[in-house]
């Protein structure tokens, strides 16, 4: 006996992750607890669904200002701390510790600065009515995951057309089980491993240009340093973000990555 195939959507998308199963004449939304230790299901039946979706697109503010917030507030914390080291000079606070104390403060403002970038695009989303034209549920989709969307908002109309039409079980049944064959076999969006392999290679020269000979004690060395130190951070969280299949090695290039911060 074949085993059942449940056509499945993980929606990756800035705002929430949220996984939606279409099982029989229901949908099961899982929508990740805001504490990250669980899912939180519930379902719809499509039965009482209007198949004609609204395609919609909506900016929110709130992705570029929180970031956009953090990045000014460690501006500040970096302009303080170079008023303050010129005021005192050299004589009383050496260069080398006001390095050490300006980098964490650069590393979360380009961190900041990436985030409230990527905020700036439009959240796209398909909203989908219930029987009494009000909003049932909506999918979120992000322009890395259309083609996987796509597909899966084809088999959730099918569903919902067949779960409302006046078909034999029999014949909705075998319906319904081509609709989600088809939806699996629906090859997944190509995704390249470019990000965690950046992650190595930052943090690699973060941690070993200090060793390098002749290196020791030259506190130029920051202006290099700083943006490889936050590339390397920031192209971890974009490997996990894009849920590459290496993005575990980017933990490795993040761990080298911090190096500098504890132990230059």
């Amino acid at each position: 006996m074949k085993p059942e195939v449940v056509p499945t959507f993980v929606q990756n998308s800035r705002i929430h992750r949220t996984i939606y199963q279409i099982r029989g004449n229901e949908l099961a939304i899982s929508v990740l607890n805001p504490r990250g230790n669980g899912f939180s299901e519930f379902l719809v039946d499509l039965r009482t669904v209007d198949s004609n979706y609204q395609p919609r697109a909506v900016r929110l503010y709130l992705l570029v200002l929180i970031p956009g917030a953090v990045a000014v507030l460690s501006g500040l914390v970096i302009w303080g701390l170079m008023q303050a080291w010129g005021l005192k000079q050299l004589a009383v606070v050496p260069r080398e510790v006001m390095v050490h104390f300006l980098l964490w403060p650069a590393i979360i403002f380009a961190m900041s600065l990436a985030f409230a970038i990527r905020g700036t695009r439009r959240v796209e989303y398909y909203q989908f009515l219930n029987q009494w034209k009000r909003p049932a549920f909506q999918i979120i989709c992000e322009r890395e995951q259309r083609a996987e969307c796509a597909a899966f908002i084809s088999a959730l109309v099918a569903h919902i057309e067949l779960a409302q039409s006046d078909l034999p079980e029999a014949e909705r049944r075998s319906l319904l089980e081509r609709v989600a064959a088809e939806t699996h076999e629906q090859p997944a969006p190509a995704t390249n491993g470019w990000r965690w392999k950046l992650s190595l290679g930052c943090g690699a020269l973060a941690a070993g240009l200090p060793l390098w000979p002749g290196s020791a004690g030259d506190t130029s060395l920051v202006v290099i340093l700083f943006p490889l130190c936050a590339l390397g951070l920031i192209a971890t969280w974009l490997s996990f973000a894009k849920r590459e299949p290496g993005r575990w090695w980017s933990l490795a290039g993040a761990a080298l990555a911090l190096f500098p911060p504890f132990f230059y």
